[in-house]
């Protein structure tokens, strides 16, 4: 399984702006350390081999993170969900990017508890991921 975030903005003027490294990297760091499987998935696709397409949008007109799908697209091996996260609107970079790091990751744990009863692993594991890429790109200092 690997996970991959493309980002997508549907509404006017509410886009993050963060560079595209930054979610290369999560793909990355959740890769190297594969999550989690997600059983119910793999017997849908049935393969181990599958990607999970986490799209990244946001809203302005939420409060919490929302998760839609999936949308199972069996010949490409593949799951699409959209994580919409709450807008918010900072002209420090770094803010936006932890923000938008913690909301992504509550995303996922969406997927997770969505299919797996007890997603305490899957927690850890993405618990990891975040400090990895907040020493990274240096989020520990963001006031």
């Amino acid at each position: 399984m690997k996970f991959y975030f493309p980002t997508v903005y549907i509404e006017e003027s509410v886009s993050f702006s963060l560079p595209q490294e930054f979610f290369t990297d999560l793909s990355y760091f959740i890769n190297e350390n594969p999550p989690l499987p997600i059983s119910p998935i793999e017997d849908i696709l049935k393969t181990e081999d599958y990607s999970i397409i986490a799209i990244i949008s946001s809203k302005s007109k939420i409060n919490e993170v929302l998760l839609l799908g999936p949308t199972y697209i069996k010949k490409n091996k593949e799951v699409e969900f959209t994580i919409f996260i709450p807008f918010f609107r900072t002209m420090n970079l770094k803010k936006r990017m932890e923000y938008v790091l913690n909301e992504v990751l509550k995303g996922i744990l969406l997927i997770y508890k969505k299919y797996i009863k007890n997603s305490a692993d899957a927690l850890m594991i993405l618990e990891k991921i975040k400090i990895r890429l907040m020493e990274k790109y240096d989020l520990n200092s963001v006031k």
